[in-house]
């Protein structure tokens, strides 16, 4: 197997070495040059998830495995970027999902819940990352607090418990609308001191 990191070429017995000893390869390599692994190209495939189980399940046949690195400020440029495409689509969708709660949720309601918890445990995470990486955003445009759903998400989780569907849609257009109204317009702000400062250049 051809192994290729950060540009380097590795040339490996696949009897020899282990999918978990590759992932480890890797990060070690990640962190030493502040780095955040992408992707694996592997035989020409982009293995974006689960990317050590892969490695496992073909591990016989791999005949070249590539390491695709982004930088900290890329990668946060693609999470804003797709934040706020999320967000276009997002807001509109709460006014409505506020509206069916206060009318009676059915099913496809409950589908819509499901995927709003979903979004807001992505940004948890993102919350998580902004605050490995401050010092990589420009100004403090941005903080962590920003996407810290920590308050809202017991709201909810309370308000369902009770299945008090008046609270529910109140804490849907009070609360978590109103944030991501806040972190819509913190990106869009962002985004235009970036805009000026590349005209400035």
């Amino acid at each position: 197997m051809r192994l290729v990191i950060s540009g380097q070429e590795y040339y490996c017995d696949n009897k020899e070495l282990t999918a978990a000893q590759i992932m480890g390869k890797v990060l070690e390599i990640s962190l030493s040059d502040n780095l955040v692994l992408s992707h694996m190209r592997i035989d020409g495939v982009n293995v974006y998830s689960n990317v050590e189980s892969y490695l496992e399940e073909h591990f016989s046949t791999i005949e070249c495995a590539e390491a695709v690195f982004v930088t900290v400020p890329e990668l946060l440029h693609d999470i804003f970027d797709t934040t706020s495409e999320y967000l276009d689509r997002a807001i509109p969708e709460l006014q409505e999902l506020s509206e069916e709660c206060y009318k009676a949720p059915n099913t496809g309601t409950w589908n819509k819940l499901g995927q709003l918890l979903e979004a807001i445990q992505w940004f948890q995470q993102t919350a998580i990352f902004v605050e490995e990486h401050r010092e990589s955003i420009p100004d403090s445009f941005i903080h962590e607090k920003t996407f810290d759903f920590t308050n809202e998400t017991s709201m909810l989780q309370e308000a369902v418990e009770q299945q008090d569907f008046i609270l529910l849609g109140d804490i849907i257009q009070f609360e978590i609308l109103t944030k991501f109204q806040e972190i819509a317009h913190q990106l869009q702000k962002m985004t235009s001191v970036e805009v000026d400062r590349h005209d400035l250049n």
